[in-house]
């Protein structure tokens, strides 16, 4: 009898144990990798928005992702070597991204798109985990598209590819979506029974060209964003159509965190779906963009 109570005792401190683990999410590094004429490097501003976006959506879902230096790496075993490198925490996985830009001139239009190739490496063996090609729709600009008309196209292309290298990513880690599903924050699905998404206009005034590249990191990382897509930009002065499924006071309540956390003075008017920034003449200290929570 005494043997009997031991073992069941030994056997519910075990179940007790067991319940009371915590199971650590999969911890990945996400690498770009500057592969061929056509490839936009690592630190292309394009490239950083890109990853920091699906690096988003992939903590969602529960995933742990880190961002290595890549520091002229061009090889898959230097990329391989830097996940290796991490060693608080130690990573499993490294993704490989490349993102190639397409651009063809005719006499009438100019048509633009990109294309997102990535692998899943095992840190510890090197093998291949899995592997994936995306691409977007070309979309038409005039012939005389600038330079700045073709990197903002190549921008807008290469974001409508976030949710679904997302899941190409997901896809190839074992048993990521089985861990996310519980873990992902109720943001934006676009279905019948969820929130709907919902056109705004974003208009700046007043806002140089730096800060605006400040303001775009700032846009996608709050819960409910679906895309963005510049309609008009010049000097101080920026139209974009941004697609959420949030409440109008949810946008006004995002656009004045993005201005507090970037140190910038300025005013947010409502007008149905429209909202209108207005910078102020006095900048405050800005903040990093890692140090808070959504």
């Amino acid at each position: 009898m005494k043997k009997l109570l031991i073992t069941f005792l030994v056997v519910m401190l075990g179940a007790c144990a067991h319940q009371n683990r915590v199971e650590e999410p999969l911890r990945i590094m996400l690498l770009a990798q500057e592969d061929g004429a056509r490839a936009l490097p690592d630190a292309h501003r394009q490239m950083e928005r890109f990853i920091y976006a699906v690096s988003g959506q992939l903590t969602q879902q529960g995933v742990a992702v880190y961002q290595g230096e890549v520091a002229g790496a061009k090889t898959k075993a230097q990329l391989l070597a830097i996940a290796r490198n991490q060693t608080t925490p130690v990573v499993d996985f490294v993704v490989v991204l490349t993102a190639d830009s397409q651009v063809s001139r005719t006499a009438y239009t100019t048509k633009i798109g990109t294309t997102v190739t990535g692998q899943t490496l095992s840190v510890n063996s090197g093998r291949v985990n899995g592997a994936f090609e995306v691409g977007s729709p070309l979309i038409n600009r005039d012939a005389q598209c600038s330079r700045v008309c073709i990197k903002t196209a190549t921008e807008d292309t290469l974001l409508t590819l976030t949710g679904e290298v997302t899941e190409h990513i997901l896809g190839t880690l074992p048993g990521a979506k089985e861990k996310g599903k519980s873990k992902r924050k109720p943001s934006a699905p676009i279905t019948q029974s969820g929130p709907k998404t919902v056109d705004f206009t974003l208009v700046f005034e007043g806002f140089n060209a730096q800060q605006m590249e400040d303001i775009e990191v700032y846009l996608p990382v709050f819960s409910g964003y679906h895309s963005m897509s510049y309609v008009a930009s010049h000097r101080h002065f920026a139209q974009i159509q941004y697609v959420a499924a949030i409440s109008r006071n949810k946008l006004n309540k995002n656009l004045n965190r993005v201005l507090s956390e970037l140190g910038l003075t300025g005013v947010v008017r409502l007008s149905g779906n429209t909202a209108t920034i207005v910078k102020g003449r006095i900048n405050n200290t800005k903040d990093d963009l890692h140090s808070w929570e959504e």
